[in-house]
């Protein structure tokens, strides 16, 4: 049996769901993948993370799941502390849907 690519499970799972379309590629995903990958290259714990923000460590795993959009000042603080730009952001969300579209390799 063939293995298929994450994307290609995740895109299977949309047709067949397309109300949960936000939930894996809208904005709050992106970002929360972001903050994710940032905060992991500068090796910050949720909860260093969450303490230099000044933000319950919940909102820090809420974030990074892209399960909720957080509000802007919350995301003003964690894009500040983890060094993140708006070009940042674009780039990401340009580098998220192409490897959403990804087709498998079989």
């Amino acid at each position: 049996m063939a293995k298929l690519k994450k994307s290609t499970m995740l895109n299977r799972f949309l047709s067949d769901f397309p109300e949960q379309q936000n939930l894996f590629k809208g904005e709050a995903a992106v970002k929360g993948d972001l903050i994710t990958n940032r905060r992991t290259a500068k090796s910050y714990s949720q909860a260093e993370l969450a303490s230099a923000a000044d933000l319950p460590i919940e909102r820090i795993y809420l974030a990074e799941g892209g399960s909720i959009e957080l509000d802007q000042a919350e995301y003003e603080k964690i894009f500040s502390i983890l060094d993140i730009s708006q070009e940042d952001i674009e780039d990401f969300r340009s580098f998220f849907k192409q490897e959403l579209e990804l087709e498998p390799a079989f």
